[in-house]
């Protein structure tokens, strides 16, 4: 971080203070919203360009089976993470709007968090969901990777390397490096396909009476200034100059990688899911 970006962030930190302990009023007249989408599909990107912004609070997995995780440093709020927990078990509501929704600094515009498909339909804590679909101005950001196989590969390699995130291209370089080659089961691959599919349609359909922004991870690596201003117009902000210091994790070809990859690209040939395995498709 640079010390510009540390003297921002930690002026972000006291104004956050100074709401939370009464010595400013703060706000509510923000945009709430949710990101919503499976793992791999580029959350931390986006969360990362948005909070490159100080008048967005993007919290990450708040609702996570195993842990509270803020993310975002300057705007979370006081208190230890497990007595926030304690708080979160005893009523998922009231630690919804008392923890993340609460009045934040008035130049803050737009506040959210991000849900995945699990924390949606099978492990959401009760009257949480419920309590979203309350909110009259709920946005809603339903993040997609077009390339499935792309997100069962991601996946595989981050349990390798146990690298979720990355900040630097050596470090991206060092973590592979040691990646040892794998097969992968083709009925494996398409019973995930198959899955991820059906949590899609079921958690767009919880949403389905929210204003929702579609976003490609595609979109959003290709181009992060230009997608990072589409979910900024959505969220009503104007258009900026999004930064992130996160760089993309997965360098290596599956070809090197995947040892039956020819077979894999074979087998599905014929499927609606062959387009996942051209080398164009990433």
């Amino acid at each position: 971080m640079t010390p510009d970006r540390r003297l921002r962030s930690l002026a972000n930190f006291v104004a956050a203070r100074a709401v939370d302990v009464g010595l400013a009023r703060g706000t509510d007249g923000f945009a709430p919203f949710v990101v919503i989408g499976w793992y791999r599909t580029g959350s931390n990107l986006l969360l990362s360009l948005l909070n490159s912004d100080p008048c967005v609070a993007a919290y990450s997995e708040v609702f996570s089976p195993r842990g509270v995780f803020w993310g975002n440093a300057a705007y979370r709020p006081p208190g230890s993470t497990a007595r926030q927990l304690a708080a979160r078990t005893t009523d998922a509501a009231a630690f919804l709007h008392r923890c993340v929704y609460r009045r934040h600094p008035v130049a803050v515009r737009a506040v959210g968090f991000k849900l995945f498909y699990p924390q949606i339909t099978q492990k959401a804590p009760s009257g949480l969901i419920e309590s979203l679909l309350a909110i009259p101005r709920l946005r809603v950001v339903h993040l997609r990777r077009r390339n499935l196989f792309r997100i069962f590969l991601s996946t595989r390699i981050a349990k390798q390397t146990g690298q979720m995130a990355a900040t630097s291209e050596d470090a991206v370089a060092a973590a592979q490096s040691a990646l040892a080659p794998f097969r992968i089961a083709a009925d494996e691959c398409a019973a995930f396909f198959e899955d991820i599919e059906r949590r899609a349609e079921e958690c767009a359909a919880v949403f389905s009476g929210c204003s929702t922004l579609d976003m490609a991870y595609e979109e959003l690596t290709s181009d992060h200034i230009g997608a990072s201003n589409r979910v900024r117009v959505f969220l009503g902000l104007p258009p900026g100059a999004s930064t992130t210091r996160l760089v993309r994790q997965t360098s290596a070809s599956p070809l090197l990688l995947v040892t039956n990859y020819e077979e894999l690209c074979e087998q599905f040939s014929s499927t609606r899911w062959a387009p996942f395995f051209d080398e164009r498709s990433r």
